[in-house]
């Protein structure tokens, strides 16, 4: 809560994550919360650095005019006195969670938000596919979703023949717990509509965009497009391989 204070939001995102994902470590952000920081005894700390400071739990991005021959000659130096064995598992990783049948509003004033926007979020079943191909499904469809594309949020809500939204303000999916996914669809409310108003359009254009699905069109478009930039990537000094 500490890292985040400085964010209007941060608060009322917390409480989303805890109502979305109650009784699962998804819950909960990073760092933690200002009571379990204080209650943290440097026994504890040191227990924690010894259990997952470790050669087999680092990784490094490193982008620059520099050999990777350095960069590991140079991980190996500094990191020999570190554990080599791997981490202990962590089974919370491959905890399930039940999405509920509920619903929940979360409301917040505060002088910082000068414009009101609405989000709704739902944490939905899905099915388990390979991660590889799952990562590259949800690549395709936040890229459709945070585009401009035809059946966008964007192209449906802002610029539709009759728009509610003056602007989105995200517009994701992610994967959550094993077996869920977790869909986000904020806008900013188009002058002379209200809240409501925009809360009943997010709905839907859910709604909708789950019975009529995904443009194959659109998502060829966009695999083009995820290639393109992935070999311009390779090409670029500062994000070759």
């Amino acid at each position: 809560d500490w890292r985040y204070a400085s964010s209007p939001t941060a608060a009322t995102w917390m409480e989303v994550s805890r109502f979305l994902y109650e009784g699962h470590a998804f819950a909960d952000w990073t760092i933690g919360r200002p009571e379990t920081i204080a209650a943290f005894t440097v026994d504890e700390a040191r227990a924690f650095l010894r259990r997952w400071y470790r050669k087999a739990n680092v990784w490094f991005i490193v982008t620059g005019p520099v050999a990777a021959e350095t960069v590991k000659a140079a991980a190996e130096k500094h990191l020999a006195a570190l554990d080599g064995t791997p981490p202990p598992p962590r089974a919370w990783l491959e905890a399930r969670l039940d999405p509920k049948p509920l619903s929940q509003e979360f409301r917040r004033a505060d002088r910082r938000i000068a414009t009101a926007s609405i989000s709704v979020n739902r944490l939905v079943r899905a099915p388990e596919i390979d991660k590889i191909r799952s990562q590259a499904a949800l690549a395709l469809i936040s890229g459709f979703l945070g585009s401009k594309l035809t059946g966008s949020p964007h192209s449906v809500l802002v610029e539709g023949a009759a728009p509610v939204a003056a602007a989105m303000a995200g517009a994701s999916m992610e994967a959550g717990p094993p077996g869920t996914l977790s869909l986000s669809l904020g806008a900013v409310p188009e002058e002379g509509r209200s809240i409501e108003d925009v809360r009943a359009a997010l709905y839907d254009y859910r709604k909708a965009l789950v019975a009529r699905g995904f443009d194959q069109a659109v998502l060829d478009r966009l695999k083009r497009r995820f290639a393109r930039d992935l070999a311009r990537s390779r090409e670029e000094p500062q994000t070759a391989p």
